[in-house]
């Protein structure tokens, strides 16, 4: 299971903007703590929605994740509390709340990927999904040529409105689409 991929927040002048936090820009190859999405994911299914890096340091020198929660998040902050918080942790987590838990990402793309071949016949070619988290949590993201309105109407009925991210994909090699997939 691959980390969750994420935008930082926009840089202004040198600097970061995380909401709530003062803090200063860190290298773009800062990431969560290796593993723990998998962690959440497993003991978390209905309320892990994702973990992204924000590329921002507290002024503590702690990496901001956001962390995309389903609900209620205190079990995954007592779970998080536990195993990271110490005066040496590298991290600090924000709470941000999801629409949608990151299995049942999972699941749609899954399900998209099982009914490939039909929805190619319809009228939507897709070519290439996985799994992105922007700031509602985790979007499925579809990756379709030619993206006309019938392939868009298509998978936005099919699958719902609030949970695809759908891309045009010319341009895009086909096997060789770099997003996270199961």
């Amino acid at each position: 299971m691959p980390t969750t991929v994420g935008r930082p927040t926009p840089r202004v002048a040198g600097t970061t903007t995380v909401a709530g936090t003062a803090c200063r820009s860190v290298p773009a190859s800062s990431g969560p703590p290796a593993g723990l999405p998998d962690q959440l994911l497993a003991r978390f299914p209905a309320a892990f929605g994702g973990l992204v890096s924000t590329d921002c340091l507290t002024s503590a020198g702690r990496l901001v994740i956001d962390l995309y929660v389903v609900g209620d998040p205190t079990r995954i902050r007592s779970y998080l509390s536990s195993v990271s918080v110490s005066p040496n942790s590298r991290y600090s987590y924000v709470v941000r709340a999801a629409r949608h838990s990151y299995s049942s990402a999972l699941a749609l793309q899954k399900e998209i990927e099982t009914e490939r071949a039909g929805l190619t016949k319809a009228g939507a070619d897709v070519h290439e999904t996985g799994i992105r988290v922007d700031a509602t949590g985790p979007r499925v993201v579809v990756l379709v040529f030619p993206d006309t309105p019938v392939a868009q109407a298509l998978l936005r009925r099919r699958f719902g409105t609030d949970t695809l991210t759908i891309v045009n994909s010319s341009g895009f090699a086909r096997p060789d689409v770099s997003l996270s997939t199961p």
